[in-house]
This record gives C-alpha cells, structure tokens and sequence, in this order.
C-alpha cells in the first residue's frame, strides 16, 4: 500500500512545486482564521466587537462579503502558489472575484438585495488576500524537495 501511495504521488506530494515557511503557514491559518471571526461576528455573542460597532455601525451588515471573498482568494491563491502558479494569475483570479462580486450585486437579485456596499466590502476582502498572498509569494515559499530539480 505504502509503496503505491509512492508511486501515486499522494506520499510525498510531488506536484506541489513550492512549500511555505513555517511562518507564511501560519500566517494564513491567521487570515483565514481572523477572517472567519469577522464573519462569525454577524450574531451577537463572542466574535461580535463593540470596538467595530462603534466605528462602524452597519459593519456586520457587510462584513459576510468581505469575509467570504477573502476566504475564497485568500484559501485558493494559496494553494495555488504552492502549485507554482504565477502571482499574476493568482492576481488576475482575484480580479475575477472582484467582478464576480460586482455582477452578483449590481445585476442578479438571487437570495439578494442589491447593495453596492456589500460589492465593496468585497473588494477589501479581495485586497486583503492579496496583500497576504503577495507576501507569502515573496518571502514565504521555498521550492518543495519532493518536486526535484526545475528546469
């Protein structure tokens, strides 16, 4: 069995052509996981910051866009990157999300209000993600020992 997870690629993981540094990891699991406390923060309870509210008082109106959207960029370009994926396509998928965001809340009422700030809120999500996902590009990959000699 062993033998043919080997071959299968699934023991060690060949196709993944880079791996993250001990600290781009863990910084990703902190944007996912902030993240999802900002989505978790709609219901009153443990996530819910009266710091935001009072700044910012339709915040939790909003913030599922930016989470949402963060999470998905944020959770695929990563995984992306470790593919080898270039940061440019990574960054043209996040533009896809934005416009995605944009269509879905200016063009199609589906489980929806139209609501030009949701859209937006999307975009900060997108923004976020990139920052993160531009900095692990950089400084946060190493080649994977798996993936052998590139040419």
């Amino acid at each position: 069995m062993a033998a043919e997870l080997r071959m299968s690629g699934i023991g060690n993981l060949p196709n993944f052509r880079r791996v993250p540094k001990p600290w781009a990891a863990l910084l990703h699991i902190a944007v996912l996981g902030g993240s999802l406390a900002l989505f978790l923060g709609r219901k009153p309870g443990f996530f819910r910051s009266e710091f935001i509210l009072t700044h910012v008082s339709d915040f939790y109106l909003h913030v599922s866009n930016a989470s949402i959207s963060c999470l998905l960029y944020a959770g695929v370009g990563y995984f992306w990157l470790m593919l080898g994926v270039s940061m440019k396509r990574v960054a043209l998928a996040g533009l896809a999300v934005i416009v995605g965001n944009f269509v879905y809340e200016l063009f199609l009422p589906i489980l929806n209000t139209r609501d030009i700030i949701d859209a937006w809120y999307g975009v900060a999500g997108v923004v976020c993600g990139f920052v993160v996902l531009w900095v692990i590009d950089r400084r946060g990959m190493v080649p994977s020992p798996a993936a052998g000699p590139t040419t």
